[in-house]
């Protein structure tokens, strides 16, 4: 992962919401990339698993990657995990760390980045240069200009219109036609999109109760479930995707070759939620108190999470960001929240939300 030399801004107010991180894999012979994922989360579990998708189902788009034989990883603790491992052992993958205390032990992709940097970053608006003699009187922020999806089309559109065509100082050739010439006798494997979205997930253990399992008090049902239960199955695995908590999946204990899809019961709040926002909404309900929750009653999750997405957007317009990795989620969140709560404003009204300071917005 690399924290990246240039500011990007909310794509709603304008406002600089920071540098973004750029995981990355790289083809050790090639020198191809191979996977990769951009955004505003610092190295996770999660982020990780992003990588690792993207890599296993590149050939679907016939870009480089596939199934790697090995895997180098830093030694980050997003690397460290039960969900990376499960992930490496389903698809006989071989986790090599690199040795501490040898920054040497990976340069492909150290110069990459370096090649990045110096290629594509430090020539667009926003950019924070590699230190502050570059810089000099230049304002990274004042200056910035492309939103996160603009940033992530132009290292794309580098990475494969220039980067991988250019001749390789150490190899001496292209990337891209040492790829294409070391797969001629022998393909890479890889997986479809479905498959990769079921595999690259937070592996985590649940109890079955009336069809439904809990994960950070959202429910799950499947019409499975309940089938589970009856045949005296008690636990089992849930797949969570921490950028996604609209949905999981679930293993079949009897047969692992079958994998149930359990659905949020609150569909209009989890949609496309991530697991960030959802434990900061439940940081606020936990302030509130139990009579204003009992009022809102089953809304009482949209209700807050259209409180977070008010307050990350008020702290926008003054400058002064929160939870900068959110507000990416914010144009979208707060008008889906607002429309879901407008259309149930007759709910609202007869639970008595204007009791507890509804948003006059709404």
């Amino acid at each position: 992962t690399h924290y990246l030399d240039i500011i990007v801004i909310d794509p709603k107010t304008k406002t600089a919401l920071g540098r973004p991180f750029l995981a990355c894999a790289i083809d050790v012979y090639s020198r191809t990339i191979v996977g990769s994922y951009i955004n505003m989360y610092p190295p996770s579990a999660a982020t990780t698993l992003e990588v690792i998708k993207d890599m296993i189902t590149r050939p679907n788009q016939k870009l480089p990657g596939g199934i790697p034989s090995i895997i180098i990883p830093d030694n980050g603790v997003e690397f460290k995990n039960n969900a990376l491992a499960r992930v490496c052992e389903q698809l006989k993958i071989t986790l090599t760390p690199s040795q501490v205390g040898t920054p040497n032990n990976k340069p492909h992709i150290e110069r990459f980045f370096s090649t990045l940097t110096h290629g594509i970053l430090q020539k667009l608006p926003g950019t924070t240069f590699s230190n502050p003699t570059e810089r000099g009187e230049y304002n990274s922020s004042k200056n910035a200009q492309l939103t996160l999806e603009q940033l992530r089309e132009y290292i794309s559109r580098w990475i494969n219109e220039v980067y991988h065509q250019s001749i390789h100082h150490t190899t001496g050739r292209s990337p891209i036609i040492m790829w294409q010439d070391a797969i001629e006798d022998i393909q890479p494997s890889f997986l479809t999109e479905i498959d990769a979205k079921i595999l690259c997930r937070r592996p985590i253990e649940r109890s079955i109760n009336h069809g439904q399992v809990r994960v950070d008090n959202i429910s799950y049902f499947s019409h499975a479930l309940t089938t589970l239960q009856a045949q005296g199955i008690k636990t089992v695995t849930v797949l969570v995707d921490d950028l996604n908590l609209n949905e999981v999946f679930i293993i079949n204990p009897n047969n692992k070759d079958v994998v149930i899809q359990a659905d949020s019961t609150n569909q209009d709040y989890t949609f496309g939620l991530t697991r960030v926002t959802h434990l900061e909404v439940q940081k606020l309900k936990k302030n509130q108190s139990q009579l204003d929750i009992k009022k809102i009653g089953p809304m009482s999750d949209l209700y807050y999470l259209y409180k977070l997405m008010h307050e990350i957007q008020t702290n926008l317009v003054r400058k002064k960001p929160r939870l900068k990795p959110l507000t990416l989620e914010l144009p979208k969140q707060l008008q889906r929240v607002e429309e879901q709560l407008l259309s149930k404003e007759k709910d609202i009204s007869e639970q008595s939300i204007s009791t507890i300071n509804t948003p006059t917005s709404i």
